[in-house]
């Protein structure tokens, strides 16, 4: 059962990117999205005030996470990397009231060079915005979420193109100390219904 349910996933995802194939290497990442039936899954983290104090470097305080498959027109780049995912976040912080949030369109990654030996769903903000990445957990039910997958320079949350624009509201949240990587857990569809576009 398990073998058919990685193959009926990575059918799907092939499917997603027209006709792409989808490497050994990331069907344990599509498994663990697992976006039957609705396309879409809802994974969060809320971090108990017992677990933050333990980890006073620590600032992020909770994380919600929505992951799209894109089926019908992934999205292309001038270098032909196709985006079959479109993933929106939200975070809270410590000391603050502001829920930031971010869009991102994602790819494949065998993470195959100098600064990633894992195999990810890497998420991009465009614009330049950085990102993080998605890769396989050893807890059932769940996604790890890596902040340091990009080069270290972490993801703009309320950013846009335009510099200018929000700059007041805007987080650069950067792989601190421990704000490197976030295990986040598969929750139902309507914990996300503030990321729902």
């Amino acid at each position: 059962m398990k073998y058919l349910a990685v193959v009926s996933i990575s059918a799907l995802v092939c499917a997603a990117v027209a006709g792409a194939q989808t490497r050994p290497a990331h069907r344990d990442i599509a498994a663990a999205l697992d976006l039957q039936p609705l396309g879409k899954a809802c994974f969060t983290r809320h971090y108990s005030s017992a677990h933050l104090a333990q980890h006073p470097h620590q600032l992020v305080t909770s994380m919600t996470l929505l992951v799209e498959r894109q089926a019908n027109s992934p999205r292309g780049a001038p270098d032909g990397t196709v985006f079959p995912y479109h993933a929106s976040l939200v975070v809270s912080v410590r000391g603050k009231r502001e829920r930031y949030r971010q869009g991102t369109i994602c790819s494949w990654s065998d993470g195959r060079d100098d600064r990633n030996d894992e195999a990810a769903l890497v998420c991009n903000v465009e614009c330049d915005g950085g990102g993080f990445a998605l890769v396989r957990s050893s807890s059932p039910n769940s996604i790890r979420l890596r902040l340091d997958y990009l080069d270290g320079r972490g993801i703009a949350l309320n950013g846009t193109c335009d510099p200018s624009e929000n700059a007041d509201r805007m987080l650069n949240l950067l792989p601190g100390r421990d704000d490197k990587e976030f295990r986040l857990t598969r929750v139902r569809q309507s914990d996300c219904a503030e990321l729902e576009r």
